[in-house]
């Protein structure tokens, strides 16, 4: 999982290691190419809005890779719309 909000990341954490799953992380987009290509993990959860690297310039990066079998990418967001009133 790439995000660069600690507590999200931190939630995410928390739900999914009580459902038996090993999850790495990374806090920002620079990082998450090569800790995937490292760990090979079968799903990745980018985060789209981050600083320095963006979750779709990751995801890019990671579909250039010729990492097989290729992760499910999974895109999350906290982005939300604002009313107009």
């Amino acid at each position: 999982m790439a995000d660069d909000d600690a507590n999200v990341v931190e939630g995410y954490v928390l739900f999914f290691e009580a459902y038996g799953y090993t999850i790495q992380t990374a806090a920002d987009g620079v990082d998450a190419p090569a800790a995937c290509c490292a760990w090979r993990p079968d799903v990745v959860m980018l985060d789209i809005q981050m600083p320095r690297m963006d979750g779709w310039a990751v995801a890019r990066d990671i579909r250039r890779m010729s990492v097989i079998p290729r992760p499910l990418l999974l895109a999350v967001t906290v982005l939300y719309a604002r009313s107009a009133h």
